[in-house]
């Protein structure tokens, strides 16, 4: 079952965040832009709970790059781990093409953070019908299914990039 300390979050973030529902944290920038970080519940890998994340700006108003986006949605994913020795799927927004982008920033920001090795990353990009799909599975190195979590997606991986 999922679980994550708002409190834990709030400590750790930029921005103030609340908790809609179980799984749906929001936060607002000072640029007033509204951000919903989502969990919800996927199909187990290698028998591991899986939770894909889902990050998107609720309403569409832009703003210059802000720093305190990224350190907020690290305290989020920071809690998540704390509480949960789950995998996290993170699956790129292909809405405006923009998906490698987003999967640059979005890898560069974990590895970043990560400075102490903590967690396992493992990414996979497909071509599905002309267009490219990003995708990456997060979780603790000191999960008891680590190993067998990384082989089952890498094979995935493998099988998806194979179809014609």
């Amino acid at each position: 079952m999922l679980r994550i300390d708002v409190n834990e979050v709030n400590a750790h973030s930029s921005y103030q965040v609340s908790m809609e529902r179980l799984g749906e944290l929001n936060f607002m920038t000072d640029n007033g832009i509204l951000y919903e970080v989502s969990f919800g519940e996927d199909q187990p890998i290698a028998g591991c709970e899986t939770y894909q994340i889902i990050i998107r700006k609720v309403n569409q108003k832009s703003g210059s790059f802000d720093l305190h986006v990224s350190e907020t949605i690290l305290a989020i994913i920071e809690s998540f781990f704390n509480s949960n020795v789950s995998v996290l799927l993170y699956i790129c927004d292909t809405s405006d093409g923009r998906q490698q982008a987003r999967n640059k920033l979005f890898l560069k920001w974990l590895r970043e953070n990560d400075q102490q090795g903590r967690y396992g990353i493992s990414t996979c990009n497909v071509n599905v019908e002309g267009e490219m799909w990003y995708a990456a599975i997060i979780l603790r190195r000191d999960n008891p299914l680590f190993f067998s979590v990384m082989k089952e997606f890498e094979e995935d991986a493998q099988r998806l990039s194979e179809k014609p």
